[in-house]
């Protein structure tokens, strides 16, 4: 699932937020950066380009890393920033050992987001960066709400999961609290939007499939759910649709804050 996660998701809807992140970082020559819930990769691998090097840049994964335990870039290939493990929150890394910690759409997915605002605090320098950013309301992107709502109706709301789950943390006021009740300082919250694109409902509904957990709920459904659920999508998302293909708005919140 990794390499289709990196084909099919990392390009339209995870690429475009990781430059933000990183331009939003401001990185400077010499800083050593970790790249938290980094996935496949995207995120450090725009640092490391930032920077000129990958020298100063770590990836710790969680569950949705890539099982690999390395990150791969656009052809699959090893990346050589290094990936190290985490467990509940911990890290094996020592404490202020960076000067910026990125985090892009992963906060959400941890169990004790506290304690993994306060590893990412512990590993910081005094005056280090924390830049992470979380999907704001489910509502205000169209082609996700649908798509969860549909796969609720017609295969059951367990299966819809996986894509509520990424929703899960998209109040910047709670954003805010769990930030604050870790100890940082100087915390700012904005929402951004950018507008994410596909050929078409179908190839959105496909790579959402093949690319995330999503994919396993609607392979064991029967063959009527599946197809009712697709029809609902596709019928839904038309009015979405103009001459350049499918067109939904994502909003995520940001936050920027210091040790």
């Amino acid at each position: 699932m990794a390499e289709n996660y990196e084909r099919n998701l990392v390009p339209i809807v995870f690429a475009p937020w990781a430059d933000e992140l990183v331009e939003t970082a401001a990185l400077r020559q010499g800083d050593r950066v970790l790249d938290v819930a980094c996935g496949t990769g995207i995120v450090a691998r725009i640092a490391a380009r930032k920077l000129g090097n990958t020298a100063g840049v770590v990836g710790v994964g969680c569950k949705r890393a890539d099982d690999h335990g390395r990150s791969l870039d656009g052809n699959g290939r090893g990346h050589r920033h290094r990936v190290v493990g985490s467990q509940r929150g911990r890290t094996a890394l020592p404490e202020a050992a960076f000067d910026v910690v990125l985090c892009q759409s992963g906060l959400q997915f941890f169990p004790d987001r506290s304690a993994s605002l306060r590893e990412m605090r512990r590993v910081l320098k005094p005056g280090g960066r924390l830049i992470l950013s979380v999907w704001g309301p489910i509502e205000r992107s169209r082609g996700f709400a649908i798509a969860a709502d549909a796969v609720a109706r017609h295969i059951g709301p367990e299966a819809a999961r996986p894509i509520t789950l990424a929703f899960d943390l998209s109040h910047a006021d709670e954003l805010r609290a769990l930030v604050t009740d870790a100890n940082f300082e100087d915390i700012a919250v904005r929402a951004a939007v950018k507008t994410l694109r596909y050929p078409s409902p179908e190839e959105f509904i496909f790579r959402h499939i093949t690319g995330s957990p999503l994919g396993s709920a609607v392979g064991q459904a029967g063959e009527s759910a599946r197809t009712a659920t697709l029809a609902e999508i596709q019928t839904r998302l038309a009015s979405a649709v103009d001459e350049g293909g499918l067109a939904f708005s994502i909003e995520a919140n940001i936050v920027v804050a210091r040790t």
